[in-house]
């Protein structure tokens, strides 16, 4: 029973504020591997999701909103990585709703296995700093954005 609350314990403190994520290198659609610590902007979201998870398309707007508007200003990348077990369905999502970030394929098995990422719902967000610490962790596309602007605010009054 204690062995089983450590090894609980190891898998939430890898997703703690503070704590830096491990190297993602997954691949595209196409076979392309990308890593996430080759990624050196000021804010890195790292994005699971599914592309048949409904919860996931329903807000999606939001996200695409603020990458598209606020990429370049706040220094943002968005590292997403596909859980879905279908492939036909992710390469038609792909096909349908392309996206201006970076997108990786694999399954939540995979991330846990290499990993250590418990993944077991989607949308799950992260915000990495360029250390690719965690700054903040959420399942919801407007508290990932309210966390960088409000955060931006708070950097722009410490530097004036």
């Amino acid at each position: 029973e204690i062995q089983e609350l450590r090894v609980k314990d190891d898998k939430i403190r890898t997703i703690l504020n503070g704590n830096q994520i491990k190297n993602i290198t997954e691949k595209t659609l196409d076979q392309k591997s990308l890593s996430l610590y080759n990624i050196k902007n000021k804010y890195t979201i790292l994005y699971f999701w599914s592309a048949g998870c409904e919860s996931c398309k329903k807000e999606l707007e939001l996200l695409e909103k603020f990458y598209n508007e606020y990429k370049l200003i706040y220094d943002v990348e968005i590292f997403s990585v596909d859980l879905d077990l279908n492939i036909k369905e992710s390469i038609n999502f792909a096909k349908t709703r392309p996206f201006n970030w970076i997108v990786t394929k694999t399954t939540a098995e995979d991330i846990m296995e290499k990993y250590g990422l418990d993944v077991a719902l989607t949308p799950d967000l992260y915000v990495l700093d360029s250390n690719k610490k965690i700054l903040h962790h959420a399942a919801q596309y407007q508290s990932v954005i309210n966390f960088i602007k409000r955060n931006e605010i708070i950097n722009k009054s410490k530097n004036n």
